[in-house]
């Protein structure tokens, strides 16, 4: 539901933005009163301009030659037409998507309760599966313990002026935030070694799900370098050890070898696999 939620609005800000890049495009109205024909004559595409008035009490339709398919007045219909129905159907989905939110009904049990007389209010403990929401935004926005490592010469700062420390994290800390995904960013986790022993390790990002459990991000950014491979070889065996791992509480993404990044991969994870197992906030 969150998922949903959250990609209707996002898709109404699209479309928003959409109808007013729309609007400053300067688009040709002049077959508003008439329409565009085109024909094969002599074996040639003609263009025409086709319209319709009273003539001695009758209507007739007047055909205008404009030229072929590469004639500038042609080309300059064929956009009006094109931006005047994207614009309408902006419009139209707009309207019914801001419809289709005011009507919706969040159905998780915290949401039904608020609805409810003061009596009914008191969840009974087996509806009580989630966090609640208010828990995990404080969690989202209190203090913790971070990461004391010097940050690498080039700044990357991400939307809200946190300083990061690539432009993989940077990517992926823009995006969270998009989404309103709870989440800390460097925050320190005590493991247990392979010798009993507490070490200290700094996830990229941990995500807080709504049923209390967590979701680790890590982004490998230089495999490049040897001494990089092998300490994140080790910290994944720390984590296994801990019983974090990949493809249960672990996500792991990389820079590709010549050091680019898909983004929409990113934003692909984010929206399937993240976003149906939190509860977002605000």
């Amino acid at each position: 539901m969150n998922s949903f939620i959250t990609e209707a609005h996002l898709e109404l800000d699209r479309i928003k933005a959409l109808i007013q890049i729309v609007d400053k495009i300067p688009f040709s109205s002049e077959n508003e009163d008439g329409c565009l024909a085109c024909r094969i004559e002599n074996n040639k595409l003609k263009y025409y301009h086709v319209n319709s008035k009273q003539v001695d009490g009758k209507r007739k339709r007047q055909w205008k030659y404009l030229g072929g398919p590469g004639n500038t007045q042609v080309q300059s219909l064929k956009k009006a037409k094109v931006y005047r129905e994207i614009r309408k159907r902006l419009v139209e989905n707009q309207q019914l998507l801001t419809e289709m939110l005011s009507a919706y009904q969040k159905y998780d049990p915290e949401s039904v309760t608020q609805s409810l007389p003061d009596s009914y209010r008191l969840l009974p403990a087996a509806l009580q599966t989630d966090f609640s929401k208010q828990e995990i935004k404080e969690w989202a926005l209190a203090e913790y313990k971070k990461n004391p490592m010097t940050f690498p010469d080039m700044d990357s700062i991400a939307v809200d002026g946190t300083k990061v420390r690539s432009k993989g994290d940077l990517i992926i800390y823009n995006l969270l935030k998009r989404y309103k995904i709870p989440f800390r960013y460097d925050e320190r986790l005590v493991l247990i070694n392979g010798d009993r022993e507490k070490v200290l390790r700094y996830p990229d990002f941990t995500i807080l799900l709504r049923d209390g459990t967590k979701l680790y991000w890590e982004h490998l950014g230089l495999l490049n370098k040897e001494g990089y491979r092998i300490s994140t070889s080790e910290k994944m065996k720390l984590y296994q050890q801990n019983g974090i791992t990949p493809g249960y509480n672990l996500i792991v993404t990389g820079d590709s070898r010549d050091g680019g990044i898909n983004t929409a991969l990113i934003d692909q994870i984010i929206r399937g696999v993240v976003l149906p197992l939190v509860h977002t906030i605000d």
